[in-house]
C-alpha cells in the first residue's frame, strides 16, 4: 500500500481500494453501460455538524419505528396461530420463526444503541469544544 517507505518516500501507490469493484466498473463502461461513481459534494453543499447529528438521530428513530412494526407483526402472527388451535409441530415451527426474527431485532437494537452512543459522544465533544472556546457565553 505504501510505496518507498524504507527509502524515505511517503507517497501512496495509486491502486484501487476495491479492485473487484474497479474491474466491474471498467467492464460496464466497455459494454456501453453508463456507470456513475459517487461524488463528494463541494464544501458549500455539505451539511453542518448540527444538521448531521439531527439526520443521524432521525435515522435512529425511523429504524426504531420499523423494528416496532416487526415486533408487532410477530405478536399478531402468534395471536393468529393460537386462535386456530394448531398441533404441537406447527407451534414449534412458529416459535422458531418468531425467535429468529426477535433475535435479529435484538441485534439491530444493540447496533442502534451503539449508533446513538456515538452520536451522543459527538454532541458532547462539540459542546466541550464550544465551552473551551467560550463561544457560548455571548
Amino acid at each position: 500500500m505504501w510505496a518507498g517507505v524504507l527509502e524515505g518516500q511517503w507517497h501512496r501507490k495509486k491502486t484501487p481500494i476495491i479492485p473487484y469493484m474497479s474491474s466491474v466498473h471498467d467492464r460496464a463502461q466497455r459494454e456501453g453501460f453508463r456507470v456513475s461513481m459517487p461524488q463528494i459534494p463541494e464544501e458549500r453543499h455539505r451539511p453542518s455538524l448540527k444538521e448531521t447529528v439531527i439526520d443521524l438521530l432521525e435515522s435512529i428513530a425511523l429504524e426504531e419505528i420499523a423494528l416496532s412494526h416487526l415486533v408487532n407483526a410477530e405478536a399478531e402472527k402468534i395471536q393468529t396461530v393460537l386462535k386456530k388451535d394448531p398441533c404441537e409441530k406447527f407451534l414449534l415451527q412458529v416459535n422458531h420463526s418468531v425467535k429468529s426474527v426477535m433475535d435479529t431485532v435484538v441485534m439491530k437494537e444493540w447496533l442502534l444503541l451503539k449508533k446513538l452512543d456515538e452520536v451522543l459522544r459527538i454532541e458532547v465533544e462539540e459542546f466541550e469544544e464550544c465551552h473551551e472556546r467560550e463561544c457560548c457565553e455571548e
